[in-house]
């Protein structure tokens, strides 16, 4: 349930991260597939020659978008009793899984190796001390075409990768969908200052500021599909099915109303 609270307060410029023209306060634009579940609290204040009374209302709203960038990882692990038969062992194995993922339609660029490491490990085995080297690379891959997913986890478990992960999906830009989460919290902000003025008994003549960044933003992973890992199988498997599902993006409002006694 929406708590609104009303306190007697005068009206000061406010501090904002941005500005609006109050032409744009008034949204009738209809969002598909948003909602909006306002927090809000009204502030009527008290009316002087010089100063407006104002209300001042949260609006949020948010949006489910479909993600446009994927990710998946892979990883090879090579052991020996020398540094040098470990490493080169580790390293032709992330070129064979490397040459797979690319043989899918994935450039150079999309790759990159974030880890690797050669580890010195010591066992002790009936009595004796056992000394072997142990070689790790990771694999890191950036989908721009998300139908490849399905074809690049399947390909690197086929290499030979140890451990294959992923999905995990994103935007390719931090602004992708927040001028329509945005839409809908002004919309949202602008249907609960109606309901609170009628309640008031006061009249909305106008919009004194408009913050777009109150708080900072949320992105969720609502329907985006959970990371899963694998490991490489003994037998080829067939490609797993992945489905991108959505990213839900929200915004949050704050808009400070110029209001009138109503008659």
């Amino acid at each position: 349930m929406r708590d609104r609270s009303c306190r007697a307060a005068r009206s000061a410029h406010p501090t904002l991260a941005r500005r609006i023209a109050p032409a744009l306060a008034v949204v009738t634009l209809g969002l598909l597939g948003t909602s909006g579940a306002a927090h809000a609290a009204t502030t009527p204040t008290t009316s002087t020659s010089a100063t407006p009374a104002t209300l001042s209302v949260l609006g949020q709203g948010r949006v489910f978008v479909r993600p446009n960038v994927a990710r998946v990882s892979a990883s090879v692990r090579s052991v020996a009793r020398t540094e040098a038969a470990a490493s080169t062992s580790a390293d032709r194995r992330a070129r064979a899984v490397i040459a797979a993922i690319e043989a899918q339609g994935v450039p150079a660029s999309a790759l990159k190796t974030p880890a690797i490491s050669v580890n010195r490990e010591v066992l002790l085995r009936h009595h004796h001390r056992l000394v072997r080297w142990a070689a790790f690379e990771s694999i890191a891959v950036r989908l721009t075409d998300i139908k490849l997913v399905s074809a690049v986890l399947a390909a690197a478990t086929r290499a030979g990768a140890d451990h294959v992960s992923g999905p995990s999906y994103g935007f390719s830009s931090p602004d992708v969908g927040v001028q329509a989460a945005e839409h809908a919290a002004l919309v949202d902000a602008r249907t609960l200052a109606d309901a609170a003025a009628a309640t008031d008994g006061v009249t909305i003549v106008g919009v004194q500021s408009i913050d777009l960044n109150p708080e900072s933003g949320v992105f969720g992973t609502n329907g985006a599909g959970s990371p899963a890992s694998t490991a490489a199988p003994s037998k080829p498997a067939p490609a797993p099915p992945t489905r991108p599902g959505r990213i839900e993006v929200s915004a949050t409002v704050a808009v400070v109303y110029l209001i009138a006694p109503a008659g």
